[in-house]
């Protein structure tokens, strides 16, 4: 055999393989594209900032309503390496997005090539993933993260394997450093655990009705209790490997760093890295009022946003499920385990968020995925079966559904992506500022750069005004810091120093850059006279509460800049 024949086999035993990387390829670039055009959403904004302040002061420990150190521990070392930017701060979850097709091939023992293929293109493709894999949040990278870890294990037990006992146990454990709701994976997991229990059960009665059932019960726990036994190394392993991860992400800074030099710091940084941690997590999202809502408005939102940005996978989720319950000989338990975890995500998260964001719904389009392309594949079959047997209107209505599809999928994806990613909808959630503001932030770095001898920036007016500047430095900052954002991360970036005044007379020697709301714009804009003004639109959609911000620029200080 020549080897030209050798690799030709090899590429024909292989395709959906060479399919799948082709598709990873395709989400990478995907992601990558432009990251850094849209302007920074306000969470975005928040977290860049106080990464920014940890990378200048070497301070950090762990703030629940800023969500898991993921992000701070990773961008501050990309920032360290590469510098900071819009660019590199969305990084990190546009590479974990562009992987997840990834996941097909690792669950190859339980999909059929089409199945795997078609799951490819959704993890690449649905609009909602693509979105917020192009945005510095956290949702992405713990679903993902959770994805690879199921699919991990699954290999683990596949191919009773180690080391992707070790990658599912890592996988996860990044989850848990990522976001809090990792703790409801892990609920929802164990649920959908039962009711495949329950399948194991109801089997066993369909196939013999005298069948004990307590007896199948038992076997099904005794073979887990001696799987369970044959792997006890590796378990505790994983035990350890999952607190390490834990506590490198989670322990203070600047004490993790300090450990090395004073090993009497260990307990109490390993103490604050897992139980201190815990606290701070329950305090925040158990115990706290933050999910104090009514639940059928923000089911309605969920719904409305699915409906938005993935109609087409959610449509296909239900007949995808159904179908390899009922159609083939037994129900997979990879496709009934994914199919329960997404349909009870779409009902628990309206209930358990404090606001009714957008990104919530990829923890339901992640894992509804896979049953999802189990329709797909379906249909594929289906239409070469029908081009097989010369069946035109069955390859056409085959053809057309997955045309459609297509279509919703594509169509959908490029305009909230790339042509209106600032612009209102259901998947932009409303801290999101519309319109070319960057031309005007680079206009003020420059001005920031070159300028000397007191502040470069004035935000001017009760909605921007902070009595002591200094509080900022220091995260958490006052109230008023906040309705800013995302300004601080850009001008933060750019050195900028900022005040604050709610006076007029602060007008009278103002720095080259003022920053006010568009209520002040009447009594502000006539005091500044050889400034230009820009005004766009920070905060969407809040009733009653859009904020319009005006930036006046001093003309003479922009072209000195510029020299």
């Amino acid at each position: 055999m020549t080897d030209d024949t050798a690799v030709r086999r090899w590429a024909a035993d292989h395709r959906a393989l060479l399919a799948v990387v082709a598709v990873t390829a395709l989400a990478l670039v995907a992601r990558l594209v432009a990251l850094g055009w849209r302007v920074m959403h306000w969470d975005e904004g928040r977290v860049g900032y106080v990464i920014l302040r940890y990378a200048e002061t070497g301070e950090w420990h762990y703030r629940p309503i800023v969500h898991g150190p993921f992000l701070p521990q990773v961008n501050h070392l990309l920032f360290e390496l590469v510098g900071a930017n819009d660019f590199v701060a969305r990084f990190p979850v546009a590479l974990v997005g562009g992987l997840l097709p990834l996941v097909a091939w690792l669950l190859r023992e339980h999909l059929r090539d089409d199945e795997m293929v078609g799951l490819a293109l959704l993890l690449a493709c649905n609009p909602i993933l693509l979105y917020y894999s192009r945005f510095m949040r956290n949702d992405v990278l713990v679903a993902g993260f959770s994805l690879f870890a199921v699919a991990f294990f699954v290999r683990a037990i596949d191919a009773d394997s180690r080391r992707h006992l070790y990658a599912g146990v890592a996988a996860l454990a990044l989850a848990f450093t990522t976001k809090e709701n990792a703790v409801i994976y892990v609920g929802i997991w164990a649920g959908a655990l039962v009711l495949l229990f329950d399948h194991r059960l109801f089997l066993a009665h369909a196939t013999d009705p005298d069948v004990d059932e307590l007896g199948v019960a038992g076997h099904y726990v005794a073979e887990t209790a001696r799987a369970l036994w044959r792997w006890r190394v590796p378990l505790v392993v994983s035990v350890v490997e999952f607190l390490a991860i834990i506590v490198v992400f989670y322990a203070p800074r600047p004490e993790f760093g300090q450990l090395f030099a004073n090993p009497a710091l260990v307990p109490k940084v390993v103490d604050d890295g897992t139980v201190g941690a815990w606290q701070a997590f329950y305090g925040q999202w158990v115990t706290g009022t933050h999910q104090d809502h009514q639940y059928i408005p923000f089911f309605q939102h969920y719904v409305q946003v699915l409906g938005a940005g993935a109609l087409a996978l959610v449509a296909l989720s239900v007949p995808g499920f159904l179908v390899d319950r009922y159609a083939d000989d037994q129900p997979r338990d990879v496709v009934a385990f994914a199919a329960y975890w997404g349909f009870v995500s779409v009902l628990i998260y309206p209930l358990v968020t404090d606001i009714p964001a957008p990104w919530n719904t990829v923890h339901a389009v992640v894992p509804l995925a896979i049953p999802a392309a189990v329709a797909l594949g379906a249909i594929y079959r289906r239409g070469r079966v029908a081009y097989d047997a010369g069946d035109r209107v069955g390859v056409g209505l085959a053809a057309l559904v997955l045309l459609v599809v297509a279509w919703q999928v594509g169509g959908t994806a490029v305009g909230i992506a790339y042509l209106h990613p600032q612009e209102r909808s259901p998947m932009v959630q409303y801290g999101q500022p519309e319109g070319q503001l960057k031309p005007t932030l680079a206009e003020v770095g420059a001005i920031a750069a070159s300028h000397d001898g007191g502040p470069d920036v004035l935000y001017f007016g009760e909605h921007f005004y902070v009595s002591n500047e200094q509080s900022a430095l220091n995260p958490p900052a006052t109230g008023n810091w906040y309705n800013r954002l995302p300004l601080p991360w850009y001008l933060e970036l750019d050195g900028a120093t900022p005040t604050s005044s709610t006076t007029l007379s602060a007008l009278n020697d103002p720095p080259p850059v003022v920053i006010t709301t568009k209520k002040h714009a009447d009594e502000v804009g006539p005091r500044l006279r050889g400034y230009t003004a820009h005004t766009y639109l920070l905060t969407q959609d809040i009733p009653g509460n859009q904020v319009y911000v005006v930036v006046y620029v001093n003309r003479q200080a922009l072209q000195q800049a510029r020299a």
